[in-house]
């Protein structure tokens, strides 16, 4: 197979109707970082995954303005929510997704998930 075969077949796969790619960017687990709608448990340069606790009921497709804030860096971004899900009693996780991101707004969210990732270690016990 030549080059040019494998180029053009995959970087034009065939349409498929109704079949969206649910991640865009790799997720990493943060920790310490805040937002307007509640603490951040995920972040990635295509969205968000946030715990709401509060009355209002958010809707898939509801856009938001949300605000980013950790370690001396804030940042606002328009966004949307892409998935609700309910935790509790006035607790639900949020999944949100950015639109139209800026290259300055993307610098800041790539500073914000090198400062508040979470690295996980396995410790083996001596004993």
């Amino acid at each position: 197979m030549s080059k040019g075969d494998f180029t053009d077949s995959h970087a034009n796969p065939p349409s498929q109707a109704g079949l969206t790619l649910r991640k865009r960017a790799a997720r990493v687990h943060c920790e310490d970082l805040t937002s307007n709608l509640g603490p951040v448990i995920d972040l990635s340069l295509s969205g968000a995954r946030v715990v709401y606790r509060g009355l209002a009921r958010w809707d898939v497709g509801t856009p938001v303005q949300l605000q980013l804030c950790g370690y001396g860096n804030r940042t606002a971004v328009s966004a949307q929510i892409a998935r609700r899900r309910r935790l509790g009693f006035m607790t639900a996780e949020l999944g949100i997704q950015f639109i139209n991101l800026d290259a300055p707004t993307r610098q800041i969210i790539s500073e914000l998930v090198r400062c508040h990732s979470v690295r996980y270690a396995i410790v083996r016990d001596a004993a």
